[in-house]
């Protein structure tokens, strides 16, 4: 597994997305506050959020029935994602710099589900510890990624990178490093 470049874009897209949202939460009292708007405000909010969150899942659901491949939901939540962390950065000094966060939110919803499966596909043969292994990873560079973000203190530039990185790992073709054993061993490339 360390040596498939497919799980380590998988686990990078759930990291950066986890990192997005919880940047959010991280600053989004601070960014209420400098706009004057109340606590309870912000605490609103979540529910709003937490709306959007459901909707990117019904989405999925609903793009997957229909025929949608995983992949392609993951280049469209991306750029959603990063678009959205563009609106963020032209609307943060007014309340509606919401409306892209809930984008942002619903592009997690449409992603985080497609991720997983189609990371492991490679690994049913040993699901329970691959899927171990990977979430392993992605906390780590989840971690890793909120350290960044709390030294750095900027929301729209969490969220810019976040999109940027995001975006830029779904334009870029991985294959599962067993898939490619596979295809070189049969004379396939």
């Amino acid at each position: 597994m360390v040596r498939d470049s497919l799980i380590w874009r998988s686990a990078l897209l759930v990291a950066v997305f986890n990192v997005a949202l919880y940047s959010y939460y991280d600053f989004g009292p601070f960014v209420f506050q400098r706009l004057h708007l109340g606590t309870d405000v912000y605490g609103y909010s979540g529910a709003l959020l937490a709306l959007g969150s459901s909707r990117g899942a019904w989405f999925n659901r609903r793009w997957l029935k229909a025929g949608t491949k995983g992949e392609n939901m993951l280049r469209m939540s991306s750029v959603l994602m990063l678009g959205s962390a563009l609106g963020v950065a032209s609307l943060q000094s007014s309340a509606w710099f919401l409306v892209p966060i809930l984008l942002v939110v619903v592009a997690f919803g449409l992603a985080i589900p497609n991720v997983p499966g189609h990371a492991l596909v490679a690994y049913q043969d040993k699901l329970g510890t691959a899927g171990a292994l990977f979430g392993l990873m992605y906390y780590l560079m989840i971690g890793a990624g909120m350290l960044v973000t709390a030294w750095a203190q900027a929301l729209v530039g969490t969220l810019i990178v976040c999109g940027v990185i995001a975006t830029t790992s779904c334009l870029i073709r991985f294959s599962s490093g067993r898939e490619q054993r596979r295809h070189d061993a049969r004379g396939v490339v």
